[in-house]
């Protein structure tokens, strides 16, 4: 894998999104190597837990804005869209599955954290979906994870 690096000690795995020049923003390419997880855990009989997070001061700021704005068309950028199957191969994983949250965990990104297990953050980390802010739906399946987590009442705050 390109953008995801994936080092194993004992019986834990750590998954660092590897992108640190872009605050580990998610490509395309970042998404389907995320989709590519759940059977490369499902093949890993040692690992037992999988610890998720970015490498350098962030998690990640989300969506690659840049490249989005390289997209042609609302079709092609419907047919690049890897965010929910990235999303539910991490809810697939078999192992326990934690997110370890520094700096900035924003939009896609606080959907992978709401997908693991467990969630560890930094005093200093900041979770949100500013895609709420601009009227765009949550798609990466964001919303219902949220509330799963947090509840209704709470979730509506938001």
């Amino acid at each position: 894998m390109k953008y995801l690096k994936i080092e194993k000690e004992d019986s834990i795995s750590i998954v660092s999104i590897n992108r640190p020049k872009s605050m580990n923003a998610l490509s395309i390419d970042v998404l389907k190597e995320f989709c590519a997880l759940q059977e490369h855990f499902r093949q890993d009989l040692e690992t037992r837990v999988v610890i998720f997070t970015g490498e350098g001061a962030n998690f990640s700021a989300g969506a690659d804005l840049k490249e989005k704005a390289q997209l042609s068309s609302k079709l092609e950028s419907w047919r690049n869209n890897f965010g929910k199957p990235a999303i539910k191969s991490i809810l697939e994983i078999d192992q326990i599955t934690i997110a370890a949250v520094n700096g900035y965990c924003l939009g896609g990104a606080a959907c992978i954290a709401s997908a693991c297990d467990f969630r560890i953050a930094s005093e200093d980390a900041i979770l949100g979906y500013p895609e709420i802010n601009l009227g765009i739906n949550l798609n990466w399946l964001g919303l219902p994870l949220a509330v799963r987590l947090i509840g209704p009442s709470r979730a509506k705050k938001w």
